[in-house]
């Protein structure tokens, strides 16, 4: 966890051992509350910013490794989550201690869950195949027509009007818009490479009327290469169409790992690219002008004098964190500058 990316000190919170910790997620209305899964089944919640956990009890939610829990915009007591390894829809409504199964009509294999900040009465849910929409606060679902593929992320249009919100989501193979809340969906994004897209974020600020997205396409690179052909794009008409922001590589082998997007509505020209793994001076980076420069704020070697990682127990031991697993990456949604 970093408190503030510009103080460009890394602070270590939380769990440690039994297996990665995955998906997690900040409150908008607290930001000590925290939700976390363990790909070894357990679910977690802190009330303190990260530095201590409860495991919850089985029964009332099972970690799930693959999707990561939702806050309600504007009521700081439900939550919605995936449960289990079969991803079927949970809500809490005291702040994730309690939970209990809800959404007649949306199947298991949940991959994102989103609520419209605007309008939460309104949310989407994409899973393994597909897009599916509630009009009742997840009550009741339905299937979304006009698209398929496992969903990489949503982003509600806060400049569009709540009667016709456009929503912008991205699957591996493409990006797609709906103009009438996510009930259906056509293909867009003139200006893509066909490479797959590993990563999608969007940021909208009706204030000041940008709304930016943000895709990270990547595949191998030549054959032998150290890096892979990373490459992160840009729409600010709502996803018609890209321009690219350059390259952003993997190291190679790493084509396939898990690439983070984050950016905030509070700061849509604000965003992180996190790698798939821990390197000297590639892991974070940071840019303050949509993409268009860049600039490492994680260094992870103990000889280097940049090195800003808190010591824990893993790089107490070891002198680098190289090589190890990017397993989760999440923003503060009121504030830019705190990631885990």
């Amino acid at each position: 966890m970093k408190a503030d990316t510009d103080e460009g000190r890394w602070q270590s919170v939380g769990l440690s051992g039994g297996g990665g910790t995955e998906m997690p997620a900040i409150s908008p209305h607290d930001p000590n509350l925290m939700l976390i899964n363990c790909d070894m089944s357990g679910a977690y919640r802190s009330t303190d910013g990260g530095r201590h956990w409860q495991m919850l009890n089985w029964r009332q939610l099972t970690g799930c490794a693959l999707c990561a829990p939702a806050f309600h915009p504007t009521d700081p007591n439900v939550v919605f989550a995936a449960y289990s390894q079969a991803a079927t829809l949970r809500i809490s409504h005291d702040k994730g201690v309690t939970w209990q199964p809800v959404g007649s009509g949306l199947p298991g294999g949940l991959r994102q869950i989103v609520v419209d900040p605007d309008a939460p009465r309104r949310m989407l849910a994409g899973t393994t195949d597909g897009v599916f929409h509630s009009l009742d606060g997840g009550e009741t679902w339905r299937s979304s027509a006009g698209m398929s593929g496992q969903v990489r992320g949503f982003h509600f249009d806060r400049t569009s009007p709540q009667a016709r919100r456009v929503c912008i989501t991205a699957t591996a193979q493409g990006i797609f818009r709906s103009e009438d809340g996510g009930i259906t969906w056509e293909s867009i994004g003139a200006g893509l490479d066909e490479l797959p897209i590993m990563a999608f974020a969007g940021a909208s600020n009706a204030g000041t009327g940008e709304c930016r997205l943000y895709a990270w396409l990547d595949g191998p690179g030549e054959q032998g290469a150290k890096l892979s052909r990373g490459i992160i794009f840009r729409s600010d008409d709502r996803g018609t169409t890209w321009q690219s922001l350059g390259p952003m590589p993997v190291w190679g082998g790493e084509e396939q790992g898990n690439h983070y997007l984050l950016v905030t509505d509070m700061a849509p020209g604000r965003l992180y690219a996190v790698k798939p793994i821990f390197t000297k001076d590639d892991t974070v980076w940071r840019s303050d002008d949509a993409g268009a420069s860049w600039r490492p704020i994680a260094f992870t070697f103990k000889s280097d004098s940049r090195y800003n990682l808190q010591d824990n127990y893993v790089n107490s031991w070891f002198q680098s964190m190289q090589g190890w697993t990017t397993c989760a990456a999440a923003i503060d949604p009121k504030n830019p500058d705190r990631l885990l």
